[in-house]
């Protein structure tokens, strides 16, 4: 999925890796250290996952797991653009090792999660974020 993000690449990425802005357009339960290895954690959500890679302001990949999970999938979101406004390209794979009624509800119910968490990072992003 790709979406518009009325920002530059850095504040976008700021606002996408940067703890305190990360609570605010997500949820104020979400944790991030955005360096390989590091760690992400939804405990509202109850996900969890490591960093697999940094691209500073191009590329975050993720491992993303719940807590009954047989394996981590994983997320690569990409940030491409100019200085006003940034494309995010999120894809979430690794949904083969689900059984198939198990895996066509995940994908879908995380397809509208991550709609949802990208339009809250474009309103907070178009805003004055410091």
């Amino acid at each position: 999925m790709t979406f518009e993000i009325p920002a530059s690449i850095e504040k976008t990425w700021i606002c996408l890796t940067g703890p305190a802005h990360l609570r605010r357009w997500w949820n104020d339960t979400v944790t991030l250290n955005a360096v390989p290895g590091g760690q992400f954690e939804e405990t509202q959500g109850d996900a969890r996952g490591n960093v697999l890679g940094v691209k500073t302001e191009k590329e975050l990949r993720l491992s993303w797991a719940g807590p009954d999970w047989p394996i981590a999938t994983e997320i690569t979101i990409r940030l491409t653009g100019g200085t006003g406004n940034t494309c995010v390209a999120l894809s979430h794979g690794g949904w083969s090792a689900f059984p198939e009624d198990d895996r066509d509800h995940l994908i879908e119910t995380h397809r509208a999660g991550w709609t949802r968490r990208l339009k809250s990072l474009a309103a907070y992003a178009a805003n004055d974020v410091n």
